[in-house]
C-alpha cells in the first residue's frame, strides 16, 4: 500500500463521494442519503489487500463487515490443531459427566 489513509486523504475522498449522494451502499445496496451516517469503504477489495476503489457505505454496514472479518481472523487462530484434538479430554480441560 502506498500513502497513509487518514486525515486529509479521508476528508478529501469523503467530500468527493458526498457530492454523489444519494448513492447505493456498496454493502447492502440501499441508498446512502445525505444526513445519514456513512463511511468511505474500500470495496470490493479491502485496503489491506491493496484495494483502491472507494464507495459510500452505511456506517452500520461497514463496521459490521469489519467485525466479521476480524472475527474470522480471530476464530482461525483459535482452531485446535490436529494434535490437540487427539489428546484425552482430561488434558484439554473438558469435564466428564
Amino acid at each position: 500500500m502506498t500513502g497513509a489513509w487518514s486525515g486529509r486523504v479521508v476528508m478529501n475522498e469523503r467530500a468527493r463521494l458526498a457530492k454523489r449522494l444519494p448513492a447505493p451502499c456498496c454493502r447492502c445496496g440501499k441508498p446512502v442519503l445525505p444526513g445519514q451516517k456513512w463511511h468511505v469503504d474500500h470495496y470490493p477489495i479491502p485496503r489491506e489487500f491493496g484495494g483502491t476503489e472507494t464507495h459510500p457505505a452505511h456506517e452500520h454496514c461497514n463496521t459490521s463487515e469489519g467485525g466479521k472479518r476480524g472475527a474470522a481472523i480471530t476464530n482461525a487462530r483459535r482452531q485446535p490443531t490436529a494434535s490437540a484434538a487427539m489428546r484425552p479430554e482430561r488434558d484439554r480441560g473438558i469435564r466428564g459427566i
